[in-house]
């Protein structure tokens, strides 16, 4: 027991001299600059490479337009004007250039958005995403079912919201999908109006399909994009 003290103490002392070297390093020295690393550090874009995936995005490399616009979105501040603008247009920059993913971002910002809210731009992505899915076989959504997920957002998820707005587009896009044969929005159609007198009577002022037939082709020139 007695050659196992000075063992014992060596270690006690190497132990403390790592935890104090240890401890020393990790306080920043006067001038140095702690940092903190981003939440959403994946979508960085380092400032030495930026005008490299512009110029690839904007001669049409969709990936790139893809990283643009999850970087203005997700990493930079998304409540400022300009990034929300470039956002938009890097999305638009992909989708022109077939990104079924740059595509679903703008249909799904025109229809959902609170402050971007524009239903014949959607109308006209969800075009565009028809023709893209024609002409590589892609599998997408019906027309019903994307109208029925609209009425479950406006008419279910927002209901604790006091608009009217919501409720009558909510059922709009209702009417939508049960006129394209949706049984369930058929169903739950036929049940909102045989409980509510209030609701019944509001359909009277719902008018057609909000995006009509949405066939693909060609969109006509007046059409936003």
């Amino acid at each position: 027991m007695t050659h196992s003290r000075p063992h014992s103490i060596i270690a006690c002392v190497l132990v403390t001299a790592v935890v104090a070297v240890t401890l020393e390093a990790a306080e920043p020295k006067q001038g140095e600059h702690v940092i903190v690393e981003h939440p959403q550090e994946q979508f960085r874009i380092p400032d030495q490479e930026l005008p490299g995936v512009k110029r690839r995005a904007e001669a049409g490399d969709r990936e790139a337009a893809m990283r643009l616009a999850t970087y203005y979105s997700l990493f930079l501040d998304n409540n400022d004007k300009r990034n929300r603008e470039l956002e938009i247009h890097y999305y638009k920059v992909a989708a022109t250039h077939g990104s079924q993913a740059g595509i679903e971002m703008l249909i799904s910002t025109y229809s959902r958005s609170t402050d971007r809210f524009d239903l014949s731009k959607a109308c006209h992505w969800r075009r565009e995403l028809k023709r893209l899915a024609a002409q590589e076989n892609i599998q997408i959504q019906s027309d019903a079912e994307w109208y029925y997920d609209l009425y479950s957002e406006y008419f279910v998820a927002r209901r604790s919201v006091e608009s009217k707005r919501y409720k009558k587009l909510g059922l709009q896009f209702l009417e939508c999908a049960a006129s394209l044969g949706l049984k369930e929005a058929q169903r739950e159609l036929t049940k909102i109006y045989s409980g509510d007198s209030e609701v019944r009577g509001e359909r009277k002022g719902i008018g057609p399909c909000i995006c009509g037939e949405l066939p693909t082709g060609p969109e006509p020139a007046s059409s936003p994009k």
